[in-house]
């Protein structure tokens, strides 16, 4: 192999420059279409059809609830949810109580000792706050019947959960004493 040959293989094969590659391109597109002109390929202008009319019955009504309207509905929605057990469902009614400013049916289930404790100003005090604090309440998620352990002692008791205007949850957590009565309660953010 003579010396022009090696150099050849040492510098790798040889490119032409790219001005070159880019006008032979151009001639190859030329040739290809002829002299016709090259026919436009962008679609024809769409036709302008008017949007129909909706059939106003299909269209649905808003109807606006009274905040009370809404609030029925909430409490209504949520008796499903005490089915399985009555203590879940004295809690679903205390929170409904406590929420609609009925505070006496709520007291009338306290031991004596708590209903001192807890007197009907209490009471508004405490729901009036959470309402301020995180709007009324929207939507009963979920009542269950529990126990609670103190110390060696093992007490019945019922929970309800409830989703505010805000977004807050709140724990509604009623004690039992073993005749029936609630012991404690508790309602508050979670």
């Amino acid at each position: 192999m003579n010396d022009l040959g090696r150099r050849a293989r040492v510098a790798g094969p040889v490119t032409p420059p790219r001005a070159l590659l880019s006008a032979l391109s151009v001639l190859a597109s030329v040739a290809a279409c002829g002299a016709d002109a090259v026919p436009c390929v962008c679609p024809a202008a769409a036709p302008c059809v008017a949007a129909p009319v909706p059939d106003t019955e299909a269209v649905p009504r808003v109807v606006v609830k009274s905040a009370q309207t809404v609030q029925e509905d909430l409490w209504a929605a949520r008796r499903p949810l005490a089915l399985g057990s009555a203590s879940a469902g004295l809690a679903l009614d205390t929170a409904e109580n406590l929420f609609r400013g009925r505070f006496e049916p709520v007291r009338r289930l306290f031991q004596v000792e708590l209903g001192e404790d807890l007197t009907v100003a209490k009471l508004s005090g405490i729901v009036d706050g959470l309402v301020k604090a995180h709007g009324p309440p929207v939507e009963v998620m979920d009542a269950w019947a529990s126990e609670i352990r103190e110390k060696e002692v093992v007490s019945p008791a019922a929970e309800a959960l409830i989703r505010m205007q805000g977004g807050k949850r709140i724990g509604l957590l009623l004690v039992f004493d073993p005749q029936g009565a609630v012991r404690g309660l508790w309602l508050r953010p979670i």
